[in-house]
């Protein structure tokens, strides 16, 4: 070939498109959205057993262990005392600590009793002795880490509760529960 010929190059325009091949291109889309479809529809009917399936698999529910105190935090006294009251008796717990939630106004008017009272004679009714019947903090908000304030204030308030953590059974038990931990951090 020489210099001055050149070679033919394809045409730029592409060869007309095969019916079929569009056709089978269309089907397969089609078929696409409809299984997406189909997917999402199962979803939405069943999505009941499925989100509560997802729930339960997250949910921790461990048995509840001994404790020195059962602490009822404000807000839904007409659960949370009666199943202090049913740990208490279970033997899980010496005493229970009540968290003195802020006043709503219709207590402030003298219209209904404070919370902390409340929760306070469910406990009494349910045959829980006033003497295991403890109640911490003024007039606290719903947050957890004010609960948690209160109830380390608590504990510094009353050593005798918890000096015994520091010896004898517990302080074992701390020791073989925790080894790795201790011995990792040079205790």
């Amino acid at each position: 070939m020489t210099a001055q010929e050149k070679p033919e190059l394809p045409s730029e325009t592409p060869p007309p498109a095969c019916p079929g091949r569009r056709l089978r291109r269309l089907r397969s889309v089609v078929l696409w959205f409809c299984g997406l479809a189909i997917f999402f529809f199962l979803l939405f009917v069943f999505r009941a057993p499925l989100l509560n399936g997802a729930a339960r698999a997250w949910m921790v529910n461990d048995p509840p262990v001994k404790a020195d105190a059962i602490v009822v935090l404000g807000g839904g006294a007409q659960f949370r005392s009666f199943e202090a009251a049913r740990l208490y008796h279970a033997g899980l717990a010496p005493a229970i600590l009540l968290m003195n939630s802020e006043l709503r106004a219709t207590d402030s008017m003298g219209l209904t009793i404070p919370e902390v009272e409340l929760v306070r004679r469910i406990l009494l009714t349910n045959a829980v002795p006033a003497a295991a019947i403890q109640i911490a903090g003024t007039n606290l908000t719903s947050t957890f880490e004010e609960a948690m304030a209160e109830t380390v204030r608590w504990y510094q308030a009353n050593e005798w509760w918890w000096r015994k953590i520091k010896t004898g059974e517990y302080l074992e038990y701390y020791k073989r529960q925790y080894a790795e931990r201790l011995a990792g951090a040079g205790e």
